[in-house]
């Protein structure tokens, strides 16, 4: 009750108290506290957080595979697969790995599904996993965008508190952070591979891939 004389004396909040719940810091850092998308609290807090939403993506792919193969596909790519993006930014990479892992691990069997196969290649995997732009399907490897994510997210907080340092988006910090690591795969790849990635990040193979058929 003081507390809440407190915000209303100094700011001219009036709270409706029916319509609030009240929590103290230790019991937000335990159970955690859902805020605009994402989730305040510590390590466990946030992977029950995801592990929910993770849930409710399973549930929705599952759902996908009952409709046509294309549709199912660009419904994956361009709603399912990006739905946690804003996460990777917002929560610790390394007590949520885990939970990234079986995210990148249902995604997977979902593409298998989509091409009939009981087994991918290594390889193939990871070129499922670059960017369109580099020849790949664009299915996020969240374990590696997880980390440069979070890491983009924590030098933009920095910059804000520095007014010399010039601000850059996270989109220019993730970039940064996993292009090296996707050319030194792209390398290792036989000549073939390459001219096919080639290929599929030109633009005709990128309509294919926005191409939603009614």
């Amino acid at each position: 009750e003081k507390a809440v004389n407190v915000i209303n004396e100094d700011n001219g909040l009036i709270l409706n108290l029916p319509k609030c719940e009240i929590k103290s810091c230790a019991a937000i850092y335990s159970d955690g506290l859902s805020c605009l998308g994402s989730v305040l609290g510590g390590p466990e807090a946030q992977v029950n957080y995801l592990k929910n939403k993770i849930n409710d993506l399973v549930h929705t792919m599952n759902k996908l595979k009952k409709i046509s193969k294309q549709n199912s596909y660009i419904l994956f790519r361009y709603c399912v697969n990006s739905k946690l993006n804003h996460l990777t930014r917002t929560l610790l990479p390394s007590a949520t790995k885990s939970q990234w892992e079986r995210l990148n691990r249902n995604n997977i069997r979902f593409i298998k599904h989509l091409a009939e196969v009981k087994k991918l290649k290594r390889t193939s995997i990871k070129i499922i996993q670059l960017p369109l732009g580099m020849g790949g399907f664009g299915i996020f490897n969240f374990t590696q965008i997880s980390l440069a994510g979070y890491k983009a997210s924590r030098k933009i907080c920095k910059s804000l508190k520095n007014p010399n340092m010039k601000l850059k988006s996270q989109k220019d910090y993730f970039h940064k952070l996993t292009y090296v690591k996707n050319n030194n795969f792209i390398a290792t790849l036989s000549k073939t591979e390459r001219c096919e990635l080639a290929d599929n990040s030109g633009a005709i193979a990128k309509r294919f891939h926005r191409l939603l058929p009614l």
